[in-house]
């Protein structure tokens, strides 16, 4: 066989050999590019009024073995938080308010269960946790333990008058309830000064692939 004849097919095989593996890892990066993320939003835009339920302060939230009652909401400059058995105090930075809301969860179940679920999308049989609306229309999702203690607020160390009186304290966001019992605890967001919160929406996943539900709950103060 003639020499360029053998450069030409050695050439045309690093090529084909090319094509099929950009072809390969293309197919897979767009599928992993394609995949649709959770978002609180994709489940609130365009929902079907038989997967939506609107609510009220004084209203329960019921789905699966979970009722879930939303019973205040707080707002100040700073918020205390118990830690191994003593209170830490932090301030909002600047600009920015904690706003704080009250929620009793009853477990209906046969078993020790969380209701609300860190991880998106929330898992069968669980809520997301509820992200807060205000009064501009954006959306803010819940500040956790770990984002606390993380730098998301501002620890204070120096201790006077004016922050133990402004601070309200934070319970801590909802870990395992008892089968049979009831918990009731906290969820806490950072907000601009200048904002209102109006609502509170959580999603509910079904068990047996059944589809989500949002729950919108009105927290308009008057």
């Amino acid at each position: 066989m003639d020499l360029g004849v053998k450069v030409t097919l050695k050439l045309v095989s690093k090529l084909l050999t090319v094509a099929v593996i950009a072809f390969l890892l293309g197919f897979v990066l767009g599928y992993e590019i394609g995949k649709e993320s959770y978002t609180i939003e994709s489940y609130t835009n365009n929902i079907p009024a038989s997967l939506l339920s609107t609510l009220t302060m004084n209203e329960t939230i019921e789905a699966g073995i979970w009722r879930i009652g939303i019973l205040s909401v707080e707002e100040s400059l700073c918020m205390k938080y118990q830690y191994y058995g003593g209170w830490e105090y932090y301030q909002a930075p600047k600009g920015m308010k904690v706003i704080i809301v009250g929620a009793l969860v009853e477990n209906k179940g046969f078993e020790d269960s969380a209701p609300f679920s860190v991880i998106e999308p929330p898992g069968p049989g669980q809520f997301s946790l509820p992200t807060l609306i205000t009064n501009t229309g954006k959306r803010y999702k819940a500040v956790t333990e770990y984002d606390i203690r993380g730098g998301t607020l501002i620890k204070v160390y120096v201790l006077d008058e004016e922050i133990l009186k402004c601070a309200i304290p934070f319970k801590g966001s909802f870990g395992i309830v008892p089968v049979s019992e009831s918990d009731e605890r906290n969820f806490m967001y950072l907000v601009p000064e200048n904002e209102e919160p109006i609502k509170l929406v959580m999603v509910y996943q079904p068990t047996l692939n059944k589809p989500p539900i949002t729950f919108e709950v009105s927290i308009r103060r008057k």
